[in-house]
């Protein structure tokens, strides 16, 4: 029986499905723009793109390095430039059709929404993620989330980005709890788990493609219906 009675959870790729929600709105695009027409590009290659220049960008994001507003405006653009499609007129209306359309995806991580619903009736949940309010609101919303957890802590709420102890130390602030109480659980080790360790927070793991790492996580897990034994 664990002494934790706050779990606080990533989003993005931990609980809800980021890679199957952008890919199915991808395709939505590609098709209602008909972004690759004339051109020698499968699908598959267009979204395999969008991945590579995505994860950079992001990683950059967590650095500090770039904020938000240059993900809006320059992500597509870098995707179609590194393809060689030059003479695309649509990048911005393209750019606020997949901020708006893919936080409407419901699809979960295997096993979340089931895991979710056992821990609400022991513990109180929170979301802290680095994404931005409205995008990770929407998200919440549109997975059928909303009434599980207390609050969701974002980096453009918080004024700070993890791996920045002071998110953790935020949260644990809002949630009115000690971190000797409380449990990170996410899927992106610098952020999550570096970030929480950092903060004093114990953590949780979750590598689905067992990457190996700089130190040992509190626990370790490659599918979230092994938090029971950790937290049930």
């Amino acid at each position: 029986m664990s002494n934790y009675t706050h779990i606080f959870f990533d989003l993005d790729r931990t609980l809800w499905d980021y890679d199957s929600n952008a890919t199915i709105t991808l395709h939505d695009l590609i098709d209602r723009y008909k972004i690759i027409n004339g051109y020698a590009i499968q699908k598959e290659e267009f979204i395999q793109q969008f991945f590579t220049v995505n994860d950079d960008l992001w990683a950059r994001f967590d650095e500090g390095s770039i904020d938000k507003e240059y993900i809006r405006t320059k992500r597509f653009k870098m995707v179609l430039e590194g393809l060689g499609i030059n003479e695309f007129n649509y990048i911005e209306q393209l750019q606020e059709d997949f901020i708006s359309e893919c936080p409407t995806k419901g699809k979960l991580i295997a096993g979340a929404r089931e895991m979710i619903e056992e821990l609400s009736r022991k513990y109180s949940l929170y979301i802290i993620t680095n994404g931005f309010d409205g995008i990770q609101h929407t998200k919440i919303k549109f997975a059928g989330l909303e009434e599980y957890f207390d609050e969701i802590i974002t980096s453009e709420r918080a004024q700070v980005q993890k791996p920045n102890p002071l998110i953790f130390e935020y949260a644990l602030k809002i949630a009115n709890v000690d971190k000797s109480r409380s449990i990170m659980i996410g899927d992106n080790f610098d952020s999550d788990i570096i970030g929480a360790k950092a903060a004093g927070i114990d953590q949780v793991y979750f590598n689905p493609e067992n990457r190996k790492n700089g130190f040992n996580p509190t626990f370790e897990i490659t599918h979230l219906d092994q938090l029971s034994n950790i937290l049930l």
